[in-house]
């Protein structure tokens, strides 16, 4: 009995998930570990997370950010979304999520002037079912979800979110 209570630790310990690594990414391309988001995204792995400061992040690499089917984190690292901003500048979306589980999360960020076809902040591919949570989505415009667009077969889970001035022909915050 010993023996297999010994193995089941063993298994237990063996099976436990990974802690990832933790990055850091400023406005100011020239501090931090990667010069923008994107960049970030493209060499994390699962599990580990990317803590933005507080600040305005504008331009390529800061917006239509593509989670790549990565189940990685992405958060403000003051917890604030009030004063971690992801501006697109009306030049596309902020983040992209498609083939992500709820383990691919958006945490404490507010995206702003999105401007696409479809989820001016937020697009939810087809198989996505991220977490999305304490975001402020504010002043993006899309003919399909202003904030947030969910394509279907996504299952988002979209947590104490705010919804502020977006604009859409169908779904100005949230289109489902």
């Amino acid at each position: 009995m010993r023996r297999v209570i010994a193995l089941l630790a063993l298994y237990g310990i063996l099976a436990a998930p990974a802690l990832g690594e933790t990055y850091v990414v400023y406005p100011d391309a020239h501090l931090g570990d990667f010069p923008n988001i994107q960049a970030a995204v493209d060499y994390v792995v699962d599990g580990d997370i990317i803590e933005l400061m507080d600040g305005v992040f504008r331009g390529p690499g800061n917006r239509d950010v593509d989670y790549l089917g990565k189940e990685i984190t992405i958060r403000s690292q003051s917890g604030d979304p009030g004063t971690c901003v992801v501006d697109c500048e009306q030049l596309g979306h902020g983040f992209f999520f498609m083939n992500v589980g709820s383990r691919a999360v958006l945490e404490g960020i507010t995206v702003a002037n999105g401007y696409d076809m479809y989820g001016g902040a937020v697009y939810c591919g087809e198989g996505a079912s991220p977490t999305v949570a304490r975001c402020i989505f504010e002043r993006n415009m899309a003919a399909y979800g202003g904030g947030v667009v969910c394509d279907r077969l996504s299952f988002p889970t979209i947590v104490q979110c705010t919804f502020v001035g977006n604009w859409a022909q169908a779904g100005a915050g949230l289109c489902i």
